[in-house]
């Protein structure tokens, strides 16, 4: 099989760096699935429609989130990664 063919259909891609720029009283503007105890990385399952996330067109449904203002969340347990998320 191609490699780039595998690295698709495993949903492989690019380490992208986003920035999301958001007000104090604003939250990411995401929602989440997936986590360690899982099996899976923290996915982004919803990008709520004029949110941050939304506002920087650079994430999308499915992304993995690697991490975080340099908070690891490779390994994070689903519960981890909210905690760690929404403190941002």
């Amino acid at each position: 099989q191609d490699p780039d063919c595998l690295k698709k259909s495993q949903g492989v891609g690019p380490i992208r760096k986003v920035i999301l720029v958001k007000e104090d009283h604003e939250g990411l503007g995401i929602s989440i699935t997936g986590g360690k105890e899982h099996g899976v990385p923290i996915l982004i399952s919803e990008i709520h429609p004029a949110q941050p996330a939304d506002r920087c067109g650079g994430l999308h449904v499915g992304d993995a989130i690697l991490a975080v203002n340099g908070i690891n969340l490779r390994d994070a347990k689903h519960k981890e990664a909210v905690t760690i998320l929404s403190q941002q």
